[in-house]
């Protein structure tokens, strides 16, 4: 999203009705994440079987608070963020299954872009060098088939599709640190 786009959605928030009561429940939502969860997020295999309830969280709480601080400008929201964002880079890996290295660099790319000037240099470089480490070097292997995996970029059924947008994702907005993997 540009500059344009969020000051399009801050001018509709005020004209129309139906933007300004999903505006108000993101703020809600966001302040619910500022206030009653600064616990920062864990590796853990919560249904005992992949990171990828762990992922979808980072990913949902990086569009909501994103959100809320390109709206508001309100650096709560930029804070509360980097709490999960800082714990997600520290990880020992993004990998149980290729959905949650994906999903962890949706939540890596809305973070990083959507909070940038929030961020310190240092706070950035860390989210640039988790996504590389735990997603360019797998997807680059997975791609070229050095895991016997190659198949699964080609498949019909959507969680391949799901996979590559997020890993595109990723390589959009990271590709000005990492211009090599793109």
């Amino acid at each position: 999203a540009t500059a344009e786009d969020f000051k399009r959605i801050r001018d509709d928030v005020k004209s129309n009705e139906y933007m300004s009561r999903w505006y108000q429940q993101l703020l809600i939502e966001a302040d619910v994440l500022v206030e009653d969860n600064t616990t920062p997020l864990k590796w853990e295999l919560r249904d005992g079987m992949s990171l990828l309830p762990v992922a979808e969280e980072a990913m949902n709480n990086m569009y909501v608070l994103g959100m809320a601080y390109q709206l508001t400008g309100e650096k709560k929201y930029a804070e509360r963020a980097w709490i999960d964002l800082e714990a997600i880079s520290y990880f020992k890996n993004w990998y149980t299954q290729p959905l949650d290295t994906a999903t962890f660099c949706v939540a890596a790319a809305i973070g990083y872009d959507w909070m940038y000037d929030a961020f310190t240099a240092e706070q950035r470089k860390l989210v640039e060098e988790a996504v590389y480490y735990n997603a360019y070097t797998l997807a680059c292997s997975e791609y070229m088939g050095d895991y016997g995996l190659v198949d699964r970029t080609v498949v019909s059924y959507n969680q391949c599709a799901i996979i590559n947008c997020r890993l595109a994702m990723a390589a959009l907005e990271f590709m000005h640190v990492y211009p090599e993997v793109g």
